[in-house]
C-alpha cells in the first residue's frame, strides 16, 4: 500500500471531515421494544452532535429502522423525523412516511437518506424521532436494528490545502458487490430457504484493520414473494456465520396474497470493533416463517463496506495510509426535503425526479450512488408497481445502470420510503452525470411522489 499524497495536489472537490453514529448494541431485530405514540407525542431514536461545522460543509445523514406491527392492530401510518438543534415543526429538515399492515406487512426494515446542505455554523445536532400519524388502536414498536450515521462533509478552500482543515477522519478503503447488470430480476437462482438454512449473497473484506477504525456497511437487496406472506430475515456476520459473530440483523415481510409482491430492502450498519487486521463480512437472509411461504431474491443486489480512519494526535490525515479517497460529493435534495411537499404522479413513461453530475473522473475513479424516495397510492390506484431506474447521461435503454422494483397497495401499503444503493465501477471519463426515474409498470394502477427524494452521489479515487 503506497503512503497516500497529500490530498491538495489531487484536487480533491469535497472529502469526508467527521463521521458520528448511533447503533444499538446489539443491532439486531428484536434487541429493543419501544412503542411508537401517537403524534403529538413521539419517540426519540437517535441524538448526534458535530461541534465544528463551517461554512462550506454539508451533512449527509443515513438512517436504518426496523419495526413491527401488533398483530390484530390492522393498518397503521407512522412518520420519521430528523430534525436540526431542536424538536420544533420549524426545524425539520426531513420527514418520511410508511405503512405497517398485520395482515401481510408485519415487519419493516425502514431506511432513508438525507442531504443537509445548510447546517447550522460551529455546533449542530441531529435528532431522530418516529410518531403514529393516525388515532387509532394500532400498536406499532420499533423492535431493532436502529442505525443513525452522520457524515460531515467539507469543499476545498482556494488556495489552501485539505490537510490544514482539520480533517478529523478519512475513507481508507471501500469493497463492493454489486451485480452485473444490477436491476430487478438479474438475480439468478435466489430461491430463500427456511431458516437455519440461508442463502449467502454476499462476502466482502477488508485487510488492514487498525485500532479505532470503523466499517460502514450499505445493502440494497430487491426481493419477491412467491407464496403467502414471508417474513425475511437478513443477517450480517463478522468473519464467520455463527450466531457469535452476528452483528446485524433485520426483519421484513412481503406478501404475495395481497399484491405486495416486491420489496426493494435498504439497510446501513456500522461495525465499531471491526476484528484488527483482515476482517470479513458475510451478508445472508433466510425466511423465517413456515415452508408455506416462499420468496426469491431478484436483484439488485448492493453490498458497500468503507474503511474510516480517526486521524493520529498530531498527524495530518494526508499521511494516513489508504488505498482510497474521498473526492466530490453531490447531491440532490427537495427544498423542503419532508413527506407530501410534492404531489408527482407516475406514470408509465419515465418520470425524471433527479440529475447530478461529475467534471472530472478518472479511470481509478468509481461512484457510490444513494438514493431516498418517498410514495404512495392515489385514492382508488389499486396496486401499482414502480421501477426505479439509475441511467449514466441520458435515458435510454442502453445507458441503464442500475434498476429495483416495489409495490404500494392501496389495501395495506399506501405509503413507502423507497431507498437503494448502486456502485458505478466505470463511469464515463471527463463529465459524467446521473438520473434517476420512476415508472408504473401495472396498468390501470396510479401512484404518486410525495417526498422525500434523496439523490446523493459520492465519488472516490483509487491512489
Amino acid at each position: 500500500m503506497r503512503k497516500q499524497v497529500c490530498k491538495c495536489l489531487q484536487n480533491v472537490e469535497e472529502t469526508l471531515i467527521k463521521t458520528k453514529q448511533f447503533t444499538l448494541n446489539p443491532n439486531t431485530s428484536g434487541s429493543v421494544e419501544k412503542e411508537i405514540p401517537l403524534s403529538p407525542q413521539f419517540l426519540q431514536l437517535a441524538e448526534l452532535q458535530l461541534k465544528d461545522v463551517r461554512m462550506t460543509d454539508k451533512v449527509s445523514i443515513h438512517a436504518t429502522v426496523g419495526s413491527r406491527v401488533e398483530e390484530g392492530s390492522g393498518d397503521t401510518d407512522i412518520i420519521y423525523k430528523v430534525y436540526r438543534n431542536v424538536i420544533s415543526e420549524a426545524n425539520i429538515i426531513f420527514s418520511g412516511r410508511v405503512e405497517l399492515d398485520d395482515n401481510q406487512n408485519d415487519f419493516s426494515i425502514d431506511s432513508f437518506f438525507h442531504v443537509d446542505i445548510n447546517p447550522s455554523l460551529g455546533n449542530v445536532k441531529y435528532i431522530l424521532t418516529v410518531e403514529l400519524i393516525e388515532q387509532s388502536q394500532e400498536q406499532v414498536f420499533v423492535v431493532g436494528p436502529i442505525t443513525f450515521v452522520i457524515e460531515q462533509i467539507r469543499a476545498e478552500l482556494k488556495s489552501k490545502c485539505m490537510c490544514t482543515q482539520a480533517v478529523k477522519q478519512t475513507v481508507v478503503d471501500l469493497n463492493h458487490i454489486v451485480l452485473s447488470p444490477n436491476e430487478s430480476g438479474s438475480f439468478k437462482d435466489g430461491m430463500i430457504p427456511v431458516g437455519p438454512m440461508f442463502l449467502r449473497l454476499a462476502e466482502l473484506s477488508l485487510d488492514q484493520i487498525r485500532p479505532n477504525d470503523i466499517v460502514l456497511l450499505k445493502t440494497t437487496v430487491g426481493t419477491e414473494a412467491l407464496m403467502q406472506s414471508p417474513i425475511l430475515l437478513y443477517k450480517i456476520f463478522r468473519n464467520s456465520v455463527n450466531n457469535a459473530n452476528l452483528i446485524f440483523s433485520s426483519r421484513t415481510e412481503i406478501d404475495e396474497t395481497f399484491q405486495d409482491e416486491f420489496s426493494i430492502d435498504s439497510f446501513i450498519h456500522v461495525d465499531l470493533k471491526p476484528t484488527l487486521g483482515k476482517v470479513k463480512y458475510i451478508l445472508t437472509v433466510e425466511v423465517e416463517t413456515s415452508f408455506n411461504d416462499e420468496a426469491s431474491v431478484v436483484g439488485p443486489l448492493s453490498f458497500v463496506i468503507q474503511q474510516i480512519r480517526t486521524e493520529q494526535s498530531g498527524k495530518c490525515t494526508c499521511n494516513l495510509a489508504s488505498n482510497i479517497e474521498l473526492v466530490d460529493v453531490n447531491q440532490f435534495v427537495l427544498p423542503t426535503n419532508v413527506s407530501e411537499s410534492i404531489m408527482m404522479d407516475i406514470g408509465m413513461d419515465p418520470l425524471e425526479l433527479a440529475r447530478s453530475s461529475f467534471e472530472k473522473i478518472r479511470p481509478s475513479d468509481m461512484i457510490v450512488i444513494n438514493a431516498t424516495v418517498g410514495a404512495k397510492v392515489s385514492d382508488g390506484g389499486g396496486n401499482p408497481d414502480l421501477l426505479y431506474k439509475v441511467y449514466r447521461n441520458s435515458i435510454v435503454a442502453s445507458n441503464l445502470i442500475f434498476s429495483a422494483k416495489s409495490e404500494l397497495d392501496e389495501g395495506g401499503n399506501d405509503f413507502a420510503i423507497d431507498s437503494f444503493t448502486h456502485v458505478d465501477t466505470k463511469p464515463t471519463l471527463g463529465k459524467v452525470s446521473y438520473i434517476l426515474t420512476v415508472e408504473n409498470i401495472e396498468a390501470n394502477t396510479q401512484a404518486q411522489v410525495i417526498g422525500p427524494i434523496t439523490f446523493k452521489l459520492d465519488q472516490y479515487r483509487k491512489i
